[in-house]
């Protein structure tokens, strides 16, 4: 190879999927702005119009997504959501709570752990 033939190499990986759980304001605005960011986008809320109804994607889950639990009230799927995304091994697992709410995850991540091991 002579001094005018160079390649440049660049690894390039595609931007995680990030999925949003729940159908309220913050939700509904997370999914929009990530969508915006580049990321590809997955919405999860049983009760609105152009989301998934069911939480299958977060069963088939790759390692490394990014999950954002955005429910507003109680509703009966965030613990499952947080579940599900815990032992799909999200890279990124956030929760819109409230103090009651929020420390529903500390058990579950406990009852995961003493599972996953």
């Amino acid at each position: 190879m002579d001094e005018a033939s160079r390649f440049f190499v660049e690894w390039v990986e595609p931007p995680p999927l990030f999925v949003v759980v729940g159908s309220g304001q913050v939700a509904r605005i997370l999914e929009a702005l990530a969508r915006t960011a580049g990321f590809p986008t997955a919405w999860v809320a049983p009760d609105a119009d152009g989301a998934e109804r069911e939480l299958g994607v977060l069963e088939r889950l790759a390692p490394g997504a990014f999950v954002f639990i955005a429910s507003e009230g109680s509703r009966p799927y965030d613990e499952e959501a947080l579940y599900l995304a815990l032992r799909a091994g999200a890279r990124y697992v956030g929760l819109l709570a409230s103090r009651q709410k929020g420390r529903a995850p500390h058990s579950v991540y406990a009852e995961e752990r003493s599972t996953a091991g």
